[in-house]
């Protein structure tokens, strides 16, 4: 079943927690080979309220305390996905006419920041109004 094995059991599980299992899967498939900060949210491989869905099943599933602050933390992490931001990572270029280009594709980066920040803040809530 593959590194979360310990997180979901090694029975057959219900169709829900596989179908959470697979979610889970992809997205720390593109957590671990993240290149930037900030992404565009169409490079998530599921859309964010299934991500979501996914990781409280998992957090919701799992007693190892271990996996649950990590699937916490990939929980918070969504908020780095924005929309908006265009494709990437950007390659480090230093000509002009591409930084002029890169700044009006997408917001400035102190606006990202703040988004990302407050989104952040509010998966955070989210998690403790579950009480996880």
């Amino acid at each position: 079943m593959g590194l979360f094995s310990r997180l979901f059991g090694h029975g057959p599980p219900p169709s829900a927690t596989v179908g959470a299992e697979m979610i889970v899967h992809a997205y720390k498939a593109v957590l671990s080979s993240r290149k930037s900060m900030i992404l565009d949210v169409a490079e998530l491989p599921y859309p964010k309220p299934r991500i979501k869905a996914a990781l409280i099943t998992a957090i919701k599933a799992t007693k190892d305390a271990k996996i649950r602050v990590q699937l916490k933390a990939a929980f918070v992490a969504l908020a780095d996905w924005q929309e908006g931001v265009g494709p990437g990572p950007e390659a480090f270029e230093t000509t002009l006419k591409r930084a002029q280009r890169v700044a009006t594709r997408c917001p400035s980066f102190a606006e990202l920041s703040a988004k990302v920040a407050a989104e952040g803040r509010a998966l955070l809530d989210e998690l403790k109004s579950l009480g996880l």
